[in-house]
């Protein structure tokens, strides 16, 4: 591994910039406990994913038992839910003009799927139109992006449209 140390004038700790084992460049930085990362980011990475992968059920075990052993993270962490779901809704109340009441009666209108893929996601993202601000359906993400990226015409999704339909066969 080929290491050339300087002192990074910032921190005022060492900075050495090194090629991991792997190949890659990266920046490895002395901590004042005395001790360094053998890998750079990337492959600090794929270690990890590599690991989760394999031990998910482990990770996920650990991480349930630390949630249960700590009654005030968990009363933190509900909190910060409670917090999440009081401002999504009123969001949803002063830029769409839609009650907590009225947009769960539009889930359960569409039977708590998108309007476009029917696909039951996580959460469902108000669809509207941009020039006159009307609410259209509930939709998830990726669908209410694909509408945006189209900007709303229809001439252009009719065009994606036969793109898809004519690459079929490839």
């Amino acid at each position: 591994m080929a290491i050339d140390t300087l002192i990074c004038e910032s921190l005022g700790k060492f900075k050495a910039i090194a090629t991991c084992a792997n190949g890659h460049t990266g920046h490895h930085y002395l901590v004042d406990k005395g001790y360094w990362y053998e890998r750079c980011v990337e492959c600090q990475k794929q270690n990890f994913a590599k690991n989760y992968k394999a031990n998910k059920d482990v990770w996920n075990a650990t991480r349930k038992k630390k949630y249960w052993a700590d009654a005030a993270r968990r009363k933190e962490l509900n909190n910060k839910t409670r917090e999440y779901h009081r401002a999504t809704h009123y969001h949803i109340r002063s830029k769409y003009g839609l009650t907590k009441e009225m947009y769960d009666e539009m889930v359960a209108a569409q039977n708590g799927v998108c309007a476009i893929c029917l696909v039951q996601p996580d959460k469902l993202f108000v669809d509207h139109n941009h020039n006159t601000g009307a609410v259209r359906g509930l939709l998830c993400h990726s669908c209410n992006v694909s509408i945006g990226h189209l900007k709303e015409d229809l001439s252009v999704l009719k065009s994606a449209i036969r793109y898809l339909e004519a690459a079929r066969g490839h």
